[in-house]
């Protein structure tokens, strides 16, 4: 009798650590992307250093490897407003001269928020080996309006609704780390 009675018990922790096994090693997960798109957008332009004996890096790792860089970090280059908030949008008497005003900080930016379907899916093929993850993003924006640095002397702006702006990111392999596994 005693053996009959630990046969279901057997096959019950032997299901349950089937079913937490193969949940490990799930084919495809999908997770939300909640949050925002920062105030601005940076950029380190390549020949500043050189000409100007500046780093524009974000962490002074001095690429270059030239000696005595001043660190700056990055150079603001656009800024995001809520639609009909930039500095174009207050002041259209500036516009359409060469230089409207710039934006500056503490003027009215806004981080864009991410909109309901902004995902990230990882694809771990089945095995419990990153190296051949496979990894895909989307981020729908919400309304903002980007004013943008164009050529010397000269700003522009662009204005979009929540959802029309998606950034796509197909399935791409994962970046190795960890060459043990095959």
């Amino acid at each position: 009798m005693t053996k009959f009675r630990a046969l279901p018990g057997a096959l019950a922790t032997g299901t349950l650590l089937l079913a937490f096994t193969l949940s490990v090693y799930a084919t495809v997960t999908e997770n939300d992307i909640v949050g925002s798109q920062s105030k601005v957008d940076g950029s380190c332009v390549a020949p500043l250093p050189v000409f100007n004996g500046q780093n524009c890096t974000y962490n002074d790792t001095n690429p270059w490897m030239l000696p005595n860089l001043f660190w700056l970090g990055p150079i603001s280059t656009a800024g995001y407003y809520e639609v009909g908030q930039s500095p174009f949008a207050l002041d259209p008497s500036n516009v359409p001269t060469m230089t409207p005003p710039l934006p500056v900080i503490g003027d009215n930016k806004i981080e864009v928020p991410f909109l309901t379907n902004s995902i990230v899916t990882i694809d771990d093929n089945d095995t419990p080996c990153d190296t051949n993850d496979v990894i895909g993003a989307r981020f729908i924006l919400g309304a903002a309006t980007r004013a943008f640095a164009g050529g010397p002397g000269t700003w522009g702006e662009e204005t979009w609704g929540d959802g029309e702006i998606v950034y796509e990111f197909g399935m791409d392999p994962a970046p190795p780390r960890d060459r043990r596994c095959g």
